[in-house]
């Protein structure tokens, strides 16, 4: 954020405002038309697909998350701090058959395993 108020002559503040503020009305025009609400036809294309390039039948999205290595956040304590001995957030997402994505979780605690992550995540609350 330092950087990027430097760049353009504004404050730290008044960046991260004017970043949070975009991403929030990009993701609610954005989500609608790209990353719908899975319902169950969707889920049906989709399973049929995985069936036909890849024949795994019943299979309606391939998962994984990611460790992002983050700055201890302050008085955080240990929740960001993951097994693999640093602090990070886990980004968690759901892709098709042809690797576009179905659903995404950002911001996880760091130390959440993955299981964890996938029950608290939207897509985990459905399936759960």
């Amino acid at each position: 954020m330092r950087s990027i108020s430097y760049y353009f002559l504004r404050g730290e503040t008044t960046v991260r405002n004017i970043i949070e503020t975009t991403s929030k009305a990009l993701w609610e025009v954005l989500q609608p038309l790209y990353m719908p609400i899975p319902n169950q036809i969707m889920w049906k294309t989709i399973a049929d697909r995985y069936n036909e390039l890849w024949n795994l039948p019943n299979c309606v999205g391939s998962i994984d998350g990611k460790h992002i290595r983050i700055k201890a956040p302050v008085n955080s304590g240990s929740s960001f701090f993951n097994y693999k001995g640093y602090f990070s957030i886990v980004l968690m997402a759901t892709a098709d058959a042809d690797g576009k994505f179905i659903t995404i979780d950002v911001g996880e605690y760091g130390r959440s395993s993955d299981s964890k992550v996938l029950k608290e995540s939207a897509f985990g609350q459905l399936l759960f």
